[in-house]
């Protein structure tokens, strides 16, 4: 598989976001106490989906949530077996962003549990920054836990994919 090949293009298939997003290996990480599959809605009307693919098969989903005119809120889910082509994937989200949307966005965020450790490695491997932490906001085995914010601009994504 090769950066050439990889394609991200928009889907509004809930079956195919649901196989990616409630993956057994995946959901639970992601929810919070009290939460349940039950819980998780897919908005394809409001929020933007994209599915990478390798030719046919696919390697991840990623959630786009406009945050304002400016920023763009990004959610990877990458399949866990296909975890080692996630570098590739979000290069191929990034390169849509920059195709698809407004000039006027100028920042991709996203934010996640800190104590995600290879959530955080897969960001600065991928060009963002961290940001700032959002204290004591997601609530994982009854014990509140920060959350760690980074972003990345319209322009270090274009000098990324250079």
């Amino acid at each position: 598989m090769g950066v050439n090949r990889m394609i991200a293009e928009r889907t509004h298939d809930i079956k195919l976001i649901s196989s990616v997003a409630l993956h057994p290996d995946m959901v639970n990480d992601m929810l919070e106490d009290g939460q349940s599959i039950a819980d998780c809605s897919f908005n394809t009307d409001n929020d933007c989906y994209l599915s990478v693919k390798d030719r046919e098969e696919v390697i991840a989903v990623y959630i786009l949530k406009p945050l304002s005119k400016t920023v763009i809120d990004i959610h990877p889910m990458v399949i866990p077996a296909k975890r080692r082509y996630g570098n590739e994937s979000i290069k191929s989200v990034f390169d849509w962003i920059l195709s698809n949307c407004s000039k006027s966005v100028n920042k991709v965020v996203a934010q996640f549990p800190s104590t995600r450790k290879n959530i955080e490695r897969f960001a600065m491997c991928n060009g963002f920054t961290k940001e700032g932490i959002n204290r004591l906001s997601f609530m994982k085995n009854n014990e509140l836990i920060d959350q760690t914010m980074v972003g990345i601009t319209r322009e270090e994504i274009t000098e990324l994919l250079r």
